[in-house]
C-alpha cells in the first residue's frame, strides 16, 4: 500500500500530502464487480448475484453422481481440470501447426502486444424459408417510397392545411400548393434538399420550392402538423393490438454531428465531439409526440418540461 499511496497522493493548498481516496474507492468497486460476476461474493436476497449454492438443485448433495453423469462431467475436480488442460493443449497444437499455412489467421502487433487476427467469414446464403417469406411479403406489400407515405398521410389527415400563408391573399391554388409542400417537407426531412426534389421530374423548379418554404414553413406550423399526424396515429390504433391510450411518455436526447457554422453546434463533453442535441418525447407505444433541437450545454430539464407542455397531442 505504500507505493500505491505515494502514486495516488496529491498536495493540497497548504502543501500537505493527501491521499486521493476516490482512487482506492474505485479500485474497491472494480474488485467487487469482478467478484460479483464470478460469484465469489454474493448478495443476500438478490437474484442474479445470489449465493451460487442456491443455483443448484435442492437434492444436489444426495444426487451428485446422477447430475454429473447427465452433464457428462467427472465427479472428481482433478479429472475435470486435466480434461480441460488436455483439450486446450490439443487445440493449441492444431493452431500452432496450421498457423503458417492458414491465410485467414495472422499474427499482428497492436499497442505493442501480439494479437491473433481472424479474417471475417464469408456471408452464408439465406435459408430457403427466409427467401420464400421475403418473396411472399414482396408480392403482397411492395417497397413503398417515403414520399408516397407522406402523401398518403396528407390525403388522410390533411396536415398540409396547417401551413398557411402569413397574409390573407393567396395566389397558388390548393392543387398546386399541396405537392410543393410535400416535396419541401420530404426534401428537408430526408436531408435531400430542395434542388434534389426539383430534379425528380416533379414539374417544379428549385425557385418554386424555395418560395413555398420561405412563405409557408415555420416552426409553429410544423408543430401543428406533427400534432395532426400524431393524433391521427393515436386515433387509428386498434385497441385490441396496441391497448388503450396512455398519458405516459419517455424523454431523452441524442447527439448528432453538425457543422461548426451552425450557431447551435457546441462541443459535447460526454460524447467527445461537436454537434447538436435532438431531444425526443416518445409515448409508451413508441410514437414520437415531440422533438426539439437544443445545444449540448442547454438544460435538458427545460427541454423535458417544454415537450410535456407543448406537444399538443
Amino acid at each position: 500500500m505504500t507505493g500505491s499511496s505515494t502514486a495516488s497522493g496529491e498536495t493540497d493548498a497548504k502543501g500537505r500530502k493527501r491521499v486521493n481516496r476516490i482512487t482506492y474507492e474505485i479500485c474497491v468497486l472494480q474488485a467487487l464487480r469482478t467478484r460479483l460476476r464470478c460469484k465469489e461474493i454474493w448478495v443476500v436476497g438478490a437474484n442474479r448475484y445470489r449465493n451460487p449454492d442456491e443455483d443448484l438443485p435442492a437434492d444436489f448433495e444426495t444426487k451428485r453422481a446422477p447430475y454429473y453423469a447427465a452433464l457428462k462431467l467427472p465427479v472428481e475436480v482433478d479429472r475435470f481440470i486435466e480434461g480441460v488442460k488436455a483439450e486446450m493443449r490439443a487445440e493449441l497444437s492444431v493452431l500452432d501447426a496450421g498457423l503458417p499455412s492458414n491465410a485467414d489467421v495472422r499474427l499482428v502487433e497492436r499497442h505493442g502486444k501480439s494479437w491473433i487476427k481472424l479474417t471475417p467469414l464469408d456471408a452464408q446464403p439465406d435459408p430457403d424459408n427466409i427467401v420464400r417469406i421475403k418473396a411472399e411479403l414482396q408480392s403482397k406489400w411492395s417497397m413503398t417510397n417515403l414520399l408516397d407515405m407522406v402523401k398518403e398521410s396528407d390525403l388522410r389527415l390533411g396536415f398540409t392545411d396547417t401551413f398557411k400563408s402569413p397574409t390573407s391573399h393567396e395566389n397558388l391554388d390548393r392543387t398546386v400548393l399541396q405537392p410543393r409542400l410535400l416535396l419541401c417537407l420530404h426534401g428537408l426531412g430526408a436531408n435531400a434538399g430542395l434542388q434534389r426534389m426539383a430534379s425528380l421530374g416533379s414539374g417544379v423548379s428549385t425557385k418554386d420550392l424555395a418560395y413555398v418554404r420561405r412563405r409557408r414553413l415555420n416552426v409553429p406550423a410544423l408543430r401543428e402538423a406533427i400534432a395532426v399526424v400524431a393524433n391521427g396515429t393515436l386515433a387509428a390504433r386498434n385497441p385490441t393490438i396496441w391497448g388503450d391510450g396512455t398519458n405516459a411518455c419517455a424523454s431523452d436526447s441524442k447527439h448528432f454531428g453538425a457543422w461548426d457554422q451552425n450557431l447551435t453546434t457546441q462541443w459535447h463533453v460526454c460524447y467527445g465531439g461537436r454537434g447538436v442535441m435532438i431531444y425526443w418525447h416518445v409515448e409508451r407505444k413508441s410514437l414520437c409526440i415531440h422533438s426539439q433541437l437544443k445545444s449540448p450545454s442547454s438544460s435538458e430539464v427545460a427541454s423535458m418540461i417544454e415537450g410535456v407542455l407543448h406537444h399538443c397531442t
